[in-house]
């Protein structure tokens, strides 16, 4: 249910593209995700229980708490924690690191267009990536990154992750 597209390469997928402009020096591993039809749902009803959560880089949206154990889409991944974050129209997150963690992931669930790019900096490089539903990027955990504002009438959905290591994608196998 995985399939690696490579590293800082641009890829395509049926009719989605991944924009990617920079300069090319930031290294983020991208790999495509089967996404379980029943993922969105689950993530509205965790923000139903749990109206008022945010991150501390979350401007206008909403995060969930840890869904590490709740997932079954984590199963194959060394986690050590997880959570949804639904941007809403006019969200953002800021520029911000996950320090202390040895690498960080996003899985994008729905991303509607002018949704919000990724961006990466490094020094005076910086990556920018439009996402596409099923596209995982993993990154080093104290890689400074944000995203950018939700310009659509939707809600942009992915889940956030902090993984032990990268996880390693050859053909459709998942390793460690």
């Amino acid at each position: 249910w995985i399939r690696r597209i490579g590293w800082g390469d641009d890829c395509r997928r049926r009719n989605n593209s991944v924009n990617i402009k920079g300069q090319g020096l930031i290294k983020v591993k991208k790999s495509e995700i089967e996404i379980p039809q029943d993922i969105i749902s689950f993530a509205y009803k965790l923000k139903e229980l749990t109206p008022i959560h945010t991150a501390r880089s979350t401007r206008g949206g909403w995060t969930s708490g840890n869904v590490s154990n709740e997932v079954p889409l984590l199963a194959n991944f060394n986690v050590l924690s997880s959570w949804f974050c639904i941007n809403t129209p006019g969200a953002y997150n800021e520029w911000h690191t996950h320090s202390g963690i040895p690498a960080s992931g996003v899985i994008y669930i729905q991303t509607p267009n002018s949704a919000g790019d990724i961006e990466f900096r490094e020094g005076k490089q910086t990556l920018t990536i439009t996402p596409y539903p099923g596209l995982m990027i993993q990154f080093p955990g104290d890689l400074e990154h944000r995203v950018t504002v939700n310009n659509s009438d939707a809600d942009r959905i992915c889940l956030v992750l902090n993984i032990k290591n990268y996880l390693k994608i050859e053909g459709k196998k998942c390793q460690y």
